[in-house]
């Protein structure tokens, strides 16, 4: 009996390890695309080789979720915003992303965002103990923090810049203001907690998240 279960079972083990080894060689490989097409768009011009660059207005990428990643490189190609049911659902402009990603296909995108999200994040340093606000509780349920981010869709916060998280903060919070307008960010989901953000509670999540480790879900 446990020889013919054994007979059944090893084949079957051996196909899944065969798919897991082939979709991590295919992933490895797409990674490898990713830097050689960051390097000729010059994408480390600004983001740096490690994904990390020291401007701090320029976006950690190293580390952060592909399936985000992919998406906003998306966004910024489209360079209009996403409607669906007559709703805009999401929205970004960047003068500069836009016209590094306008005659981008999916598979360069998709590589793109595998490189960068393979890269590892490192913590910014911090020399105070800052307590988490009570505003950061809503935002850790997605946004993960000392909470997990279990959603492939949804940026992790956690050691990204400060001086960024405030501006896209401000952005998301003008855009859903504006009804979208000459918005040059916005997000449907941003819709339940971004308009009620003060001035002073946006620079205090951004200041509470830039100082919490960096986290591989």
């Amino acid at each position: 009996m446990i020889k013919t279960i054994a007979h059944h079972v090893t084949p079957v083990l051996l196909a899944v390890l065969y798919f897991v080894m082939l979709v991590a060689s295919s992933a490895s490989a797409g990674a490898l695309q990713g830097k050689k097409m960051a390097s000729q768009l010059h994408c480390m011009a600004c983001h740096g080789e490690r994904g990390d660059e020291r401007s701090a207005f320029v976006p950690k990428l190293a580390g952060q979720k592909r399936n985000y990643l992919s998406l906003q490189l998306r966004a910024f190609r489209q360079a209009a915003p996403i409607i669906l049911g007559g709703e805009i659902v999401t929205k970004r402009v960047h003068r500069t992303m836009q016209s590094r990603t306008t005659n981008l296909t999916d598979r360069q995108i998709e590589d793109l965002a595998a490189f960068y999200s393979g890269l590892t994040c490192k913590s910014a340093p911090r020399k105070d103990r800052v307590p988490r606000p009570d505003r950061a509780k809503t935002c850790e349920i997605c946004h993960g923090g000392h909470r997990t981010n279990p959603f492939r869709s949804i940026p992790t916060l956690a050691s990204q810049k400060e001086t960024y998280l405030i501006r896209q903060l401000e952005d998301i919070s003008k855009g859903i203001r504006s009804k979208h307008g000459s918005a040059r960010r916005y997000h449907r989901l941003m819709e339940v907690t971004g308009h009620k953000l003060t001035d002073h509670e946006i620079k205090t999540l951004a200041h509470y998240f830039a100082g919490v480790p960096c986290r591989r879900y």
